[in-house]
């Protein structure tokens, strides 16, 4: 990495170091670092800043970038998206989860309520059940289609008239399928 390049483990020490508020309003929203004359090398001079005071700073730059959701780290020590890449789930579905869980924001994460966070937002995967079995060889029974031998039951179709069973089937060499009574 680059000596002027930002780094996010600096952004978070600069923030934490300001207990997550602007240090010149004392906002807690959308608190971001600063780096003072535009050097990302040396952050011991970098100063927390809310979204507006930041932008202050930087005129140039489009006023929206600053106000963006995500780049806002929701815990001191983990942010939602790094939890999210681990989780395979998007950040925002972290902080959501997070919030259902009333674990708060602004303090450290601690392993359990990661854990937490992770059985609410991961699910298990489906149980694999086991292959169908394949359909039944009809005896007897010739595709109205084809004519093929090669008939397989594939169950029964809702009668139309009272106390009737219909089969139904399906040619194995056409694909047709087709009903008789018995």
């Amino acid at each position: 990495m680059r000596a002027d390049q930002y780094s996010l483990q600096d952004s978070v020490k600069v923030k934490a170091r300001a207990n997550y508020l602007c240090e010149l309003c004392g906002s807690d929203q959308k608190v971001q670092a600063h780096a003072p004359g535009g050097d990302h090398s040396d952050w011991r001079d970098g100063v927390c800043l809310c979204a507006q005071h930041h932008w202050e700073q930087h005129l140039t730059v489009p006023r929206r970038l600053f106000f963006l959701e995500s780049h806002q780290p929701y815990w001191p020590n983990v942010t939602a998206k790094a939890l999210g890449r681990e989780f395979s789930r998007h950040s925002r579905t972290i902080i959501r989860a997070a919030r259902k869980l009333g674990i708060p924001g602004g303090t450290p994460l601690f392993p359990l309520d990661r854990e937490r966070i992770r059985s609410l937002v991961v699910r298990p995967s489906p149980p694999v059940h086991p292959p169908r079995e394949p359909y039944q060889a009809v005896e007897g029974k010739i595709c109205p289609e084809c004519g093929s031998e090669r008939v397989w039951s594939t169950g029964y179709s809702p009668p139309i008239k009272s106390g009737e069973r219909r089969h139904r089937a399906l040619c194995h060499d056409c694909g047709r399928h087709f009903c008789w009574v018995r």
